[in-house]
């Protein structure tokens, strides 16, 4: 068993609303290894039990980057003293990006730890950038740091096979062979459900998550809208909150076959997913990187069938191309693209066992994400 140090960008510490990295932690623990973990999150905790140790610094409401300013001289206080006070962890783990989190990412380059493992979910800045998150001007700047902390580690981690690339091309480019590992993204082993059973009526499609720059939800009911014109019984429900999601409301709720809910926790969430029967994924057609959006695994783990529109660079093709429960279009509003939407949703059967949600579950694995970043 090993003695781990998990630094992360975002943490929850809550049971029924956790993050990723909460999953990715609890299974560690859950396999026998000794965590303590350092990160920011929405609520101030501090606590030790059964070999997991917490410190969660509160991030402030504030916009973008200005809000961590003052949680910096905590967070490097806290990794340092750490660092010091404990004998050397068998490996670090940091979650992307390391400019969010650079006081802690300087102390770790002077660990004694042989392993340092980066996790990297996006990449920082380019993606931001193209969504508008961050100016331009900044890019190189941030690309600059965001190298320099990196070089501080012995490994990272990709999504996928285009996605690696990209990071290599992106970050290490003439620097140097900075050994990359493959992981996909993870859920809890019991998430996985029996299929959705459809029979007959409308078929009811969810998007949850934050309103954000970087999802082109007008595309989205465009695209929708166009596909009912079809033939095709669709409704579309939102989960959702965020900066945009009144002027999103008030945009289109005069449209029959669209509703609106509020936010809920995650674990409530998860419990009202079955009541749908596909889950919709949708980026931004003018960032073509190859990312792979982490609500999938929510829709996919809840026995959803996917509707994803996504640029075409989107790691989605590589992993999840080949199954038919995953409906990929790269923003095709043709009459054949349309057409294949169409179809898709026409294929909704009441197969309540489906056999390839247990492949999906093995490629979603949280115990293979764990043995692959601990490897």
């Amino acid at each position: 068993m090993k003695k781990l140090l998990f630094i992360s960008v975002k943490y929850s510490g809550r049971d029924r609303d956790p993050y990723l990295t909460d999953d990715l932690v609890h299974e560690m623990h859950k396999q026998g290894h000794q965590i303590t973990v350092i990160a920011y999150g929405d609520k101030h905790i501090s606590r030790a039990r059964d070999g997991l140790t917490e410190y969660v610094l509160r991030v402030p409401p504030s916009p973008k980057i200005l809000k961590y300013f003052a949680l910096w001289p905590a967070l490097f206080l806290r990794v340092s003293s750490t660092l010091v006070a404990h004998a050397a962890y068998d490996q670090i783990i940091v979650t992307a990006p390391l400019s969010v989190l650079w006081p802690a990412a300087l102390a770790v380059r002077f660990a004694r730890s042989l392993q340092k493992t980066v996790v990297i979910f996006d990449i920082y800045p380019a993606h931001q950038v193209r969504i508008g998150a961050l100016p331009r001007r900044a890019e190189s700047l941030l690309k600059w740091l965001e190298i320099f902390l990196l070089r501080g580690f012995t490994e990272v981690t990709a999504m996928g096979q285009n996605n690696e690339q990209y990071i290599r091309d992106y970050y290490f480019r003439g620097t140097g062979n900075m050994p990359i590992k493959i992981i996909s993204l993870w859920a809890r082993m019991n998430r996985f459900a029996s299929s959705v059973c459809y029979s007959g009526g409308p078929v009811k499609i969810v998007f949850g998550g934050q309103i954000i720059k970087g999802r082109s939800i007008d595309r989205l009911v465009e695209f929708l809208g166009k596909v009912r014109q079809k033939g095709s019984d669709i409704e579309l429900t939102f989960f959702s909150w965020g900066p945009h999601y009144e002027e999103l409301i008030h945009k289109y709720s005069q449209l029959h076959w669209i509703y609106f809910n509020s936010r809920v926790d995650r674990e409530e969430y998860w419990k009202l997913l079955p009541d749908y029967h596909v889950g919709a994924i949708v980026t931004d057609e003018t960032v073509n990187l190859p990312a792979f959006p982490s609500k999938i695994v929510d829709y996919l783990s809840a026995g959803l069938y996917c509707f994803c529109l996504v640029e075409p660079a989107s790691e989605l093709y590589t992993t999840l191309g080949g199954y038919r429960r995953v409906y990929i279009n790269s923003f095709d509003f043709s009459d054949s693209g349309l057409q294949s939407a169409s179809d898709f949703f026409h294929s909704i059967g009441n197969n309540c066992n489906d056999p390839e949600l247990l492949a999906l579950e093995r490629v979603f694995s949280v115990s293979t994400a764990v043995a692959r970043v601990l490897g």
